[in-house]
């Protein structure tokens, strides 16, 4: 059902029939390490052509049968169809790119940070107003972009949101290094959920 032909059908074509032409030199190759005994089992994604000609990505896995003198007298192939992880893949990134887009036209600053504290993403308006980059704040703990101790009363904020699971809504002075700005600013912090209702950022 997978490639849309009969299990007759498949006995009596080759495997390279319904592999997609790009893909078939590696699969031939992995083959012939089976049968020279440079390998016993292998793991590999690759393409495969439908009886219709459409195509699909598909997890093969082929291990070698052999006997105790190691003379090689069948394989076991498998075949996963990855269609449906891809598909959920390619919707959970263009969820995020979703979002991102969203967050990029508000016109506050927003910051994603982890369990750990680092931060995970940084808005343009957070560019603007500190004067760094996303690359320059990615991967970096807050105490380390938002400098001369407002990062650390941020820090303490965000781990409070993080431990009581409760938004919170603060005052705080702080200070922007790069882009010399400082003043008063109100910040909304609130915790992330995963699908099991445990905060992580």
């Amino acid at each position: 059902d997978m490639i849309g032909y009969t299990i007759d059908e498949v006995k009596q074509l080759p495997a390279h029939h319904y592999t997609h032409p790009d893909d078939r030199k590696t699969a031939l190759e992995n083959l012939k390490k089976i049968h020279a005994g440079e390998l016993n089992r292998y793991q590999v994604k690759k393409r495969y052509i439908r009886r219709d000609g459409s195509m699909f990505w598909a997890l093969t896995s082929v291990s070698s049968l052999r006997k105790a003198n190691g003379e090689l007298i069948g394989l076991i192939g498998m075949v996963e169809d990855l269609t449906p992880k891809l598909a959920l893949e390619q919707a959970r990134k263009e969820s995020e790119q979703f979002a991102k887009a969203i967050i990029d036209s508000v016109s506050e600053g927003i910051l994603v940070v982890d369990s750990e504290q680092k931060v995970r993403h940084w808005n343009q308006f957070m560019e603007k107003m500190t004067g760094l980059d996303t690359s320059e704040a990615l991967g970096k703990n807050v105490d380390q972009v938002i400098s001369h101790g407002s990062g650390k009363v941020m820090a303490e904020k965000l781990k409070q949101v993080q431990h009581a699971g409760e938004s919170l809504v603060a005052e705080m002075e702080i200070y922007f290094q790069q882009s010399k700005r400082d003043g008063w600013f109100q910040g909304w912090f609130s915790p992330l959920r995963n699908s099991v209702n445990d905060c992580y950022g």
